[in-house]
């Protein structure tokens, strides 16, 4: 089925009809009159939008057996209510014909190119132990197609298919830099460091049709102990005791704080150098991800961001020659 509209190029006044978008969120409500409706949130690769079936429509959509991630064919009328953008679904079929593309939200970066820079720096480690360790997971099937596709998280950032690997040589590249700067680091404990220092999210994060959840490993252990795991799995028996508890280390302490989500704190140079690099990744894509779809205010200001406490300013200064 062709799809024609997407959320990001939907106006106020537009008119749709069998157009395919997967359920975010579906509630239903009463209205002050007491009448039924439901709240739905539709998503396609390009974002999110709200909409609203009224009682009206109910039997014509099927309201009541839908459910969060069912890929629906929907004829809606756009328009605009306190300054955003909704929908009013007037009818909806769950479908089966739609290519996921359409639907799931994806780095803008070439995956293929991304995977093979990321082998091109593991490959590039001088320690020869440590080079055979990381080649050997990467190159297992099976993980090497996940960490491809992974998402890095949920909502906060780099939470797109090819995400955990983008944020993976972002951590890389800055790391790069503070290693010429912290020449005392050892580089081949850092990189590996960095690729493994997120691996668990390959399992702790899934795809429920078009919608990314946490897995019941990702609830019940999540990423840094499922992390420890793998790790652990393809150590070979002679594997230096030493460079071992390094990379476990990096892998415990990754998120700096317990408040974060530590498990002990940064103790070794290559760890704090990694912890430094993913917070800058992380942070600094959470500012991107507001330029590209936050709205800024008539001052330039875009809403409350919880994550970083603070609103974002969304003013460019260009730079002069």
């Amino acid at each position: 089925m062709a799809k024609t509209y997407y959320v990001e190029n939907i106006k106020p006044s537009d008119v749709g009809f069998d157009q395919v978008f997967s359920i975010k969120e579906i509630q239903k409500h009463k209205a002050k009159n007491g009448d039924p409706y439901f709240r739905v949130v539709l998503q396609d690769k390009t974002g999110s939008i709200s909409a609203k079936i009224w009682r009206d429509s109910i039997a014509a959509t099927h309201a009541e057996e839908l459910n969060s991630s069912d890929v629906i064919s929907i004829d809606f009328e756009a328009s605009e209510y306190n300054g955003e953008r909704q929908l009013t679904i007037k009818k909806a079929e769950k479908t089966t014909d739609y290519d996921m593309n359409d639907l799931l939200k994806m780095t803008n970066k070439d995956v293929d190119s991304m995977f093979d820079q990321l082998l091109e720096k593991l490959s590039s480690l001088k320690d020869a132990e440590i080079r055979g360790l990381v080649l050997s997971i990467i190159n297992d099937p099976e993980i090497g197609k996940k960490f491809k596709y992974a998402i890095a998280a949920e909502k906060v950032h780099h939470d797109y298919i090819g995400g955990l690997l983008e944020h993976t040589l972002e951590m890389m590249e800055i790391a790069e830099t503070m290693l010429k700067l912290y020449p005392r680091g050892n580089r081949s404990i850092v990189i590996a460091g960095i690729f493994l220092h997120d691996i668990g999210k390959i399992d702790e994060l899934g795809l429920d049709q078009t919608n990314f959840i946490r897995t019941l490993s990702g609830y019940l252990i999540g990423h840094i102990t499922i992390g420890i795991q793998l790790l652990q799995r393809f150590l070979p028996p002679t594997f230096s005791e030493e460079k071992k508890l390094a990379l476990e280390h990096i892998i415990l302490s990754h998120h700096r704080e317990p408040e974060f989500g530590a498990v002990v704190r940064p103790a070794t140079l290559e760890a704090i150098i990694v912890s430094m690099s993913d917070l800058a990744s992380s942070v600094t894509r959470q500012f991107q991800k507001e330029f590209d779809e936050g709205k800024p205010d008539e001052s330039g200001f875009g809403e409350y961001h919880k994550f970083m406490k603070n609103r974002i300013y969304h003013k460019q200064i260009e730079e002069e020659a």
